[in-house]
């Protein structure tokens, strides 16, 4: 899946979207919540897989987009992999890893 997206705030902090895939449109158990959000004005995706073994990731930017200019997301969750402004950015991160980087 894809999702690509256009915004300028000068806001530090706010939710983007937010995402629900429900058990019925899903092959697996559970409820899958995808949150695209800039806290302190770096975006941060997180995704909490609900299902059997609950699992919470996170894609972060340290890049600031809350200059009032007009940035694109582009976000690939087949690989994991976050495009602001065209520019590759980082990967995936699972929260309950505690040796993951961060």
């Amino acid at each position: 899946s894809n999702i690509s997206l256009f915004f300028n705030t000068l806001e530090p902090n706010g939710t983007l979207f937010e995402l629900f895939a429900s058990p019925s449109r899903s092959n697996r158990p559970g409820t899958t919540k995808i949150l695209g959000a800039l806290i302190d004005g770096r975006f941060r995706l997180i995704m909490i897989d609900g299902g059997p073994k609950q699992q919470d990731f996170e894609l972060r930017s340290e890049d600031r987009l809350n200059d009032g200019r007009v940035h694109q997301i582009e976000l690939d969750l087949n690989h994991y992999q976050l495009n602001i402004d065209r520019l590759h950015n980082e990967t995936l991160r699972k929260f309950s890893d505690p040796f993951a980087p961060t």
